[in-house]
């Protein structure tokens, strides 16, 4: 008599912890970096390091620091565009979205 052994493998779903999503997920692309980076900064409470931005994304300190300003300078318009609305600025030991002063 012989048995059909099919794999039998338990699908695992991860957990929505977010805490966890950086060990779930793959590191971020170069290209996508920065928009990662200004969306993360967009609903941030408080001021994030780029430490804490780089372990988040999985992505060398020096790159994340590089698209950290290359999105400020994109907000403040040094790309031909005009300003946005909002600034980014480095209060309280990291990077934070703010309104401009001249629409608070």
């Amino acid at each position: 008599m012989t048995l059909d052994n099919q794999d039998q493998t338990e699908e695992v779903t991860p957990t929505e912890d977010p805490r966890n999503l950086s060990a779930l997920s793959e590191p971020i692309a170069t290209e996508s970096l920065r928009g990662a980076i200004e969306a993360i900064l967009m609903v941030a409470e408080v001021p994030l390091s780029i430490v804490h931005l780089a372990t988040s994304l999985d992505m060398p300190v020096t790159e994340v620091r590089e698209a950290v300003l290359a999105v400020k300078a994109d907000f403040d318009g040094e790309n031909g565009t005009r300003p946005r609305g909002f600034e980014l600025r480095e209060v309280g030991g990291g990077w934070r979205v703010f309104v401009r002063e001249e629409y608070e």
